[in-house]
């Protein structure tokens, strides 16, 4: 039998298995209790239902018989709830289901009648349907099903007659044709009500059903648990913003901030955590009971510790790659909090089509955690007959600002671009967000819990990408301005216009506009003016960076200063008419005059402007964007045999690498103490690192996400920059490679094909450096031997010339 029908006979019959039919009776203490819980669940029109449920399936026909366990959890959000009208309920939420060892996972978005579901395992594929909502509904509960239950505490138990739940359901189940003959056996219901607030918190369901589909019969024994969350008569639960998504309002307990949103820092840098209490929407002035400890120490060492501000913070220094969670609690409230950070090597990840890694560090599969506020799952791929290969995942950005996954020929040269979008304005006021300047809200924490990185409700931004990879091509995914320029370009535009559409300087300029940016990005992957400078190693996003300043702070000159630096950034590399031909395709009026507005002096502008709540966002985006500069990039590649390329670098051996092995290049800085090294052994590469052109790369292969050295000696091509190009033919340009104690094995390089190309044993780092002609004494010397032939030369034509003209005037007497 298709498994995917079954999962959505299952699924339809969960579901619908909750809303039992409405028969009215006398009144009893039970259902009474009931009513004053129902009141308090849903006065304030939202709340969050969690379903957890595991069914055990007997499927037969005839003489074959199969049996299995069916698994679903489902998390959803709802709004303007009416008891007395459904018709404006809307909710919005995920559910995954296992069957069979095959899962199966989908969103929805339900408003005016309308479910849209996003399936994205094992298929993607999206579906409309009309119908009524699937949200619990209280109403449907009656007294005469309660008419012997029992109170004990805070529970009421109660069974309801199977008769009645076919009575409503029947016609409902039939709405996928193909289902017969369905019984319900009577359901045992358990009901737990929240003491203090009065509402439900949990309802348990235990039933059997029965039912033919297409011949076959089947019996199911469910299973159900059910969870209700953010409710209470106070107005304190979730709400609905004003672009259709559900909020959810910080309830009384830890609050924690952080100068890294998205929790994820680079080795040896300082991350610094924040903790303060809030009680009924206001903070706690005394927070003296708040400690603190990491469940890793060898991760993160405390560097830092105080009170400031109703807030106890804590400054970590990144020790060890890893993750490491943090856990906060006051013994005066009993509050707890925990958060994970991250911490990474350079974040610069290759792999190949068969090497990406699955790891389990939250319930669900992830491929890549918490890569700069990037989590990345859902991973497939397909290898065509062209050699091409066909990629698709899903990717969860955390960040206000745009990713963007890159795709590159075998030569380095961009072929592609798709955006990852950012997330969405959460519309609230920095007031509320902000207690001080130190950092920023982290948006996953609510009360005691950590929700996971799926949680698209204040988390996460999901974009689903699939894109085909040339032969020996890779894909890169970034988040840093300093690296891709579609990156730099996207985010600093959609900064500028989001300011200037805030003080009423560009006309009809949507600030949520993601449209207008993915027509941008297309257009500067197309446009043929940057098929030459957008290859890698590029200088044009360093050009585009040039002069941001790297501290951050919620102020508006902080703001008008970041500014003014891109907008003059764009305006010099004049980017202004593509900007603007992009917009006027949405009819938009913005010409270049931004540009010269922006570069002015534009700080009183923003002057009072923090009490807007859109600012909050484009603050958010301007932090993580420059915050953004120390990250790397995720490569996947597809290439096999005995070649691996990556940025314009190859490397080839006679033996085939295995499948799993992958190129990894990335530029770095020489170490300090090399350089102090290379100053006493080596002044001239040392003047030329230190004053003059070099390029320094870490060249390595990579195994499953580890370092391997070659099995044997491999050649490795290395394109010469057009600023070397004049040092390389004149031979004053050699590749080194530094060895661990910071001396230097000359490469002995040859030039092919526009590339240096040397042969090596095993990788390391190797620099690039050009000679400057004018330090070289022999250069001098030879020089100045030519000049002074060149001197004697022009002197010798002209005296010969004079002695002609003599003779001429001798011979003539």
């Amino acid at each position: 039998m298709n498994k995917k029908i079954i999962s959505i006979i299952l699924f339809l019959v969960i579901y619908l298995c909750i809303c039992p039919a409405k028969v009215y009776g006398n009144e009893n203490e039970a259902f009474k209790s009931y009513q004053e819980a129902m009141q308090a669940t849903t006065s304030s029109g939202c709340w969050t239902e969690n379903l957890t449920m595991t069914a055990d399936m007997s499927i037969s026909k005839e003489s074959a018989k199969m049996k299995t366990k069916v698994t679903l959890t489902s998390n959803v959000d709802i709004s303007n709830y009416s008891k007395n009208d459904l018709s404006e309920v809307k909710m919005s939420g995920s559910a995954s289901m296992n069957v069979m060892e095959k899962k199966f996972a989908w969103d929805v978005v339900y408003e005016n009648g309308i479910a849209h579901y996003e399936y994205t395992e094992p298929d993607q594929r999206s579906v409309d349907k009309e119908m009524e909502p699937s949200c619990f509904n209280f109403n449907t509960l009656t007294q005469e099903m309660m008419e012997k239950a029992k109170v004990s505490g805070n529970k009421i138990t109660f069974t309801i007659p199977g008769n009645k739940m076919e009575d409503a359901q029947i016609s409902a189940v039939y709405f996928m044709s193909g289902i017969e003959n369905l019984h319900f056996d009577d359901v045992d219901v358990e009901m737990i009500i929240n003491q203090e607030s009065g509402a439900i918190d949990t309802m348990i369901m235990i039933f059997h059903a029965s039912l033919n589909y297409q011949g076959y019969d089947s019996e199911v024994d469910y299973h159900m648990e059910c969870n209700f969350t953010g409710t209470g008569a106070d107005g304190d639960s979730s709400e609905l913003s004003g672009n259709g998504t559900v909020e959810r309002q910080i309830e009384n307990g830890l609050v924690i901030y952080s100068d890294y949103t998205n929790l994820s820092i680079q080795k040896d840098g300082i991350i610094t955590l924040s903790v303060g209490i809030r009680i009924d929407g206001e903070p706690l002035e005394d927070v003296s009971g708040i400690t603190f400890w990491t469940d890793k120490s060898s991760n993160l060492s405390i560097r830092d510790t105080g009170i400031k501000n109703n807030q106890r913070y804590v400054k970590f220094k990144a020790t060890d790659v890893g993750i490491a969670q943090v856990v906060f609690s006051d013994s005066k409230t009993g509050y707890t909090a925990k958060v994970p950070v991250t911490v990474y090597k350079n974040n610069y990840l290759s792999y190949t089509l068969s090497s990406v890694p699955i790891q389990y560090i939250e319930k669900y599969p992830t491929n890549f955690y918490n890569v700069n506020g990037l989590y990345i799952d859902g991973y497939r791929y397909e290898v065509n007959d062209n050699k091409t290969a066909t990629v698709s995942f899903d990717v969860y950005n955390s960040n206000y600002t745009y990713g963007v996954v890159e795709v590159y020929n075998a030569q380095g040269n961009l072929k592609d671009g798709v955006l990852i979008e950012k997330m969405t304005p959460n519309n609230t006021s920095i007031k509320e967000v902000l207690w001080d300047g130190i950092g920023c809200f982290i948006k996953d924490i609510v009360d005691k819990n950590l929700l996971t990185y799926r949680q698209e409700t204040s988390f996460s931004k999901k974009t689903p990408i699939k894109v085909e990879i040339p032969e020996n091509g890779y894909i890169r995914i970034c988040n840093n301005p300093e690296e891709s320029y579609i990156v730099n370009i996207v985010n600093s535009v959609d900064v500028l216009m989001s300011l200037g559409k805030i003080v009423n300087k560009i006309k009809n300029y949507d600030v949520n506009s993601q449209d207008f940016v993915k027509k941008l990005t297309f257009k500067l992957v197309t446009e043929k003016v940057y098929e030459t400078s957008v290859r890698h190693g590029s200088d044009l996003p360093k050009d585009l960076w040039k002069g941001v300043k790297k501290d951050v702070f919620f102020t508006s000159e902080s703001l008008g200063d970041f500014s003014s630096t891109i907008a003059k950034n764009l305006d010099e590399l004049d980017l202004g008419k593509l900007i603007a031909d992009s917009a006027k395709d949405f009819g938009w009026g913005v010409g270049e005059e931004i540009f010269t507005y922006f570069t002015g002096p534009i700080k009183k502008v923003f002057d009072g402007m923090f009490a807007f709540s859109k600012l909050q966002n484009i603050s958010m985006q301007h932090m993580e964007l420059t915050r953004s500069t120390n990250a790397g990039s995720i490569y996947i590649q597809n290439q096999g045999g005995g070649i691996r390329t990556l940025q314009q670098i190859t490397v080839k051996s006679d033996t085939d690498f295995s499948d799993d092995t992958s190129l990894n290049v990335f530029q770095v800085a020489l170490d300090s103490s090399i350089i102090d090294i290379l100053k006493e052994t080596n002044p001239d590469v040392y003047d030329a690192i230190t004053e003059g052109t070099s390029y320094t790369y870490n060249i390595s292969l990579l195994k499953n996400g580890e370092e391997v050295q070659p099995e044997d000696e491999v050649t490795v091509y290395v394109p010469i920059p057009k600023n070397m190009k004049f040092l390389a033919y004149i031979g004053k340009a050699k590749i080194y490679r530094v060895e661990k104690d910071g001396t230097l094995t000359d490469m002995d390089v040859k030039i092919k094909d526009g590339c240096f190309v040397f042969n090596t044993p095993h990788f390391s780092l190797y620099t690039l450096v050009g000679i400057d002609i004018w330090q070289d004494k022999v250069v001098i010397l030879i020089g100045i031997i030519m000049v002074a032939c060149m001197i004697i030369f022009f002197v010798g034509i002209k005296k010969q010339r004079k002695r002609k003209k003599y003779k001429h005037v001798r011979t003539k007497k």
